[in-house]
């Protein structure tokens, strides 16, 4: 698994779309902030947003938005299932 700096994944507190990206990011071991918007964050922050939407996975300052497109990532950074 490479090293990250940082990654950071932006979602609602609650589990939704993210809480697949947040078992993935747990069981491929890798590290991870958690930052939970309420209703009102999000409201301020939608516009700064890609796709104006969430969840957002920062990885040291690159932005990936879409979950299938965020698990596909967090799988193959961390390898997780490993092939036989």
């Amino acid at each position: 698994m490479a090293a990250f700096s940082s990654i950071k994944l932006t979602y609602f507190n609650f589990g939704g779309r993210a809480e697949l990206v947040r078992l993935a990011l747990y069981i491929g071991g890798i590290p991870f902030e958690d930052k939970r918007l309420s209703r009102e964050e999000f409201g301020a922050l939608k516009s700064s947003f890609p796709l104006g939407q969430v969840p957002v996975l920062e990885v040291d300052g690159q932005v990936l938005t879409q979950t299938d497109a965020i698990l596909r990532y967090v799988r193959r950074t961390s390898r997780w299932p490993l092939p036989n």
